[in-house]
């Protein structure tokens, strides 16, 4: 039997004190970032009811939450209902966005309400989209890139497909989260997503785990994402055989080394 290693862990940890990039860590494929920007514009200008913001929303709400700086302002709402939710984030970045009006948005969303009592939570996100904020609210720019399933493909299809199509892998469930950082020059949504390898061991272990995240940068205008950096920001390698650990580990290492820091 060929020998296996067992445990090799490499971590880069994930602080949000700073939106700089530095020389350190591990794992960010610039090399693919021009490939990525282009697919994630393509998108970003589609028409809104193009978009699938409404339902993503109504699954994705819970797994948000937003800083300044690395102050936690709001935190995950997975207890809340989902209406409150989405009134509880709408309120959080309007205020961080500095939006003027934002009352009217507040009672508008109580309006609605109203008139759902046995309401569809699919329907009320798409009225609030598309009726209350519309296609060009600062608001509607940054949940097309945070609740919008369409937006992970090009990564996510970057890693599948060219980074590791000889290593498959699969969701871990509960490992999506996504983080809105404001800061004083710039807005990053980061999408972090946790895998596993499709094989396991005979005890059903995995024979690596790891994470991922998408990070989409705006500038204060929000008017489109100016920046995207892709990053394996966790490694775990199981009960697998030493080549394939050492491909494993040299493909995550063929990119430039850098770790994200906010």
């Amino acid at each position: 039997m060929k020998d296996k290693l067992q445990g090799s862990e490499l971590k880069v940890k994930f602080d949000y004190k700073k939106l700089d990039i530095e020389d350190q860590g591990f794992g960010v494929f610039d090399k693919y970032t021009t490939h990525i920007l282009d697919s994630i514009l393509e998108k970003w200008y589609k028409p809104l009811n193009k978009h699938s913001i409404p339902q993503d929303l109504s699954r994705l709400i819970s797994k948000i939450r937003v800083w300044d700086n690395d102050v936690l302002v709001l935190d995950y709402l997975a207890t809340a209902e989902r209406r409150d939710a989405i009134r509880s984030l709408i309120v959080c970045l309007g205020y961080k966005l500095g939006i003027k009006n934002l009352s009217y948005f507040e009672q508008q969303i109580k309006e609605l309400y109203k008139e759902e009592q046995n309401y569809d939570v699919t329907k009320f996100y798409r009225q609030l989209i598309y009726d209350i904020l519309g296609p060009d609210h600062k608001i509607t720019n940054l949940l097309k890139v945070t609740c919008n399933q369409g937006m992970m493909f090009p990564p996510w299809n970057v890693l599948r497909e060219r980074l590791l199509k000889d290593f498959p892998f699969k969701d871990m469930k509960g490992g999506w989260t996504i983080d809105i950082i404001f800061s004083m020059e710039k807005i990053t949504v980061v999408h972090s997503k946790k895998e596993r390898s499709l094989t396991e061991g005979a005890d059903g272990s995995a024979h690596y785990t790891f994470t991922w995240q998408f990070a989409i940068v705006f500038d204060l205008t929000i008017s489109k994402p100016v920046d995207v950096y892709l990053m394996i920001s966790s490694l775990n390698i199981g009960a697998l055989e030493v080549e394939k650990a050492i491909e494993l580990e040299k493909i995550l290492n063929t990119w430039k080394m850098h770790t994200l820091k906010y």
